[in-house]
């Protein structure tokens, strides 16, 4: 018998809601963003000094796909940073809930396309919450945390004009 998962539960039941209606991704974000918040003191503390290294690493090679040529979007690392930061909590209903969102997420194509100068400002939040984390001043992540979630509400969509640049579809790992 394996053991039990809500992962499958949620991914079929959002999948289905998603092909109802795309808007309710933006829900489902929410209530994510509200997770994190909620659990992150819990979940920051209970990281070890190899998972901090490993988010450092993250951030690293995110700048490296930002800063290289092609510019690529550094996807594969946002969500295991995340995940990471999460993934000591002893609560396997709001890991699987945060799983699903990233699936959820890849779903809604959010992976494959962004603006440079939003990835680099996401990227900045992520830099200041993981040196917080290192340094173990929690509550400066939290604020970067709940700062950073509020960007993809503002994030600009494939083929639009902001600030007078087209923002570009990449591909993203």
């Amino acid at each position: 018998r394996l053991p039990y998962s809500f992962l499958p539960a949620v991914r079929q039941s959002l999948g289905f809601a998603l092909q109802q209606d795309r808007s309710y991704f933006a829900h489902f974000s929410d209530l994510r963003n509200h997770l994190e918040a909620a659990y992150w003191f819990q979940a920051v503390s209970l990281l070890t000094s190899e998972d901090e290294l490993l988010l450092v690493s993250l951030v690293e090679q995110a700048q490296k796909k930002l800063e290289g040529t092609p510019i690529r979007i550094p996807h594969r690392e946002h969500r295991q940073l995340h995940l990471t930061i999460f993934g000591r909590l002893d609560n396997l209903f709001v890991k699987n809930l945060l799983e699903a969102y990233w699936e959820a997420y890849e779903t809604a194509g959010l992976n494959v396309f962004a603006d440079l100068e939003y990835l680099q400002t996401v990227w900045e939040y992520h830099r200041v919450m993981v040196e917080a984390i290192r340094c173990k001043d929690y509550e400066a992540g939290y604020r970067a945390l709940v700062e950073h979630r509020e960007l993809l509400y503002h994030r600009p969509e494939p083929g639009t004009v902001e600030n007078g640049r087209q923002a570009p579809e990449m591909n993203g790992d």
